[in-house]
């Protein structure tokens, strides 16, 4: 008999890219991978070709803007010890984009040239 699958209790509405659940449970468990949860949703930060990506998915993005700088702060000291001079950000699945500036300012992102 064919056991069904379990629905999944979490259901993210804000990603920065496209992602499918199988494949965002792969992605944070790569070696290396740096994880924050909380239950409003998860920060990875990825190790892809030599570089730290950022991947996030949150339920809503009022929810995002609460956690996001504490999160960001928790997987923040991965990126000093991995020696890698900068993190990659996707915002491919991000329409609206007036709000994500601000919070990564709040968050201490520090930016350089035409970055958006």
């Amino acid at each position: 008999m064919q056991q069904r699958r379990p629905i999944e209790s979490f259901t993210p509405q804000v990603r920065n890219v496209p992602i499918r659940p199988r494949a965002w449970r792969a992605l944070v468990e790569t070696d290396g991978a740096i994880v924050a949860e909380r239950e409003a949703g998860q920060l990875a930060l990825v190790p892809e070709d030599g570089q730290l990506h950022c991947y996030w998915a949150f339920s809503t993005l009022d929810e995002m803007r609460l956690v996001f700088t504490e999160m960001w702060q928790e997987v923040r000291p991965a990126i000093a010890a991995s020696d890698i001079d900068h993190v990659v950000l996707d915002f491919v699945s991000v329409q609206n984009r007036d709000w994500l500036e601000p919070m990564l300012r709040d968050a201490d992102f520090a930016f350089f040239a035409e970055w958006m």
